[in-house]
């Protein structure tokens, strides 16, 4: 019987405990990244933003496309008006990320006016933290890394295929 080991370093356990902070806080507003190309229909979900009242945790993939980054900081828009002439043109080719409020749209909207209550962490088969299913009473939001995207998906059971959540068993 083989069995995996999950240990978390000192910037993991921190990660986990940023979003414990939020525990009990309620979800006033969900926001995600979109990257929108120009010349293009398909759309490229990016950073996903939970909001209690006037603060932020953003949850995004780390440098390596491997782990999860979790921050307290807000987007700020690199292409923001008003733009020069060589970014004006570089947004017309190429698109941009645009942050879309997607409080309203399901299953997004479950989580406004819900307080999470439960965290697991998501690890690889390495064992590295790549994500975290948080619960919101019978809700569960699933956020991880996988090959420099950040995923979300819904329920207890819909984690990654490569996916452990470790329990404390």
């Amino acid at each position: 019987m083989s069995r995996s080991f999950f240990f978390m370093n000192e910037k993991q356990i921190a990660l986990i405990e940023r979003v414990r902070t939020r525990f009990h806080q309620v979800v006033t507003k969900v926001e995600r990244l979109r990257y929108i190309a120009a010349d293009q229909h398909e759309v490229i979900d990016g950073a996903l933003f939970l909001w209690f009242d006037d603060r932020v945790l953003c949850f995004d993939v780390e440098g390596d496309g491997e782990r999860l980054l979790v921050s307290e900081e807000p987007w700020t828009d690199p292409f923001a008006e008003p733009l020069d002439n060589e970014n004006a043109m570089y947004v017309a080719k190429h698109g941009k990320w645009i942050l879309f409020d997607v409080s309203t749209e399901r299953p997004y909207s479950d989580v406004v006016g819900a307080s999470p209550d439960g965290i697991l962490p998501i690890a690889n088969a390495l064992g590295r933290l790549t994500g975290v299913s948080l619960e919101f009473g019978e809700t569960v939001l699933n956020v991880f890394a996988e090959c420099d995207e950040l995923l979300v998906t819904w329920g207890a059971s819909n984690v990654p295929h490569w996916g452990m959540i470790f329990r404390g068993e």
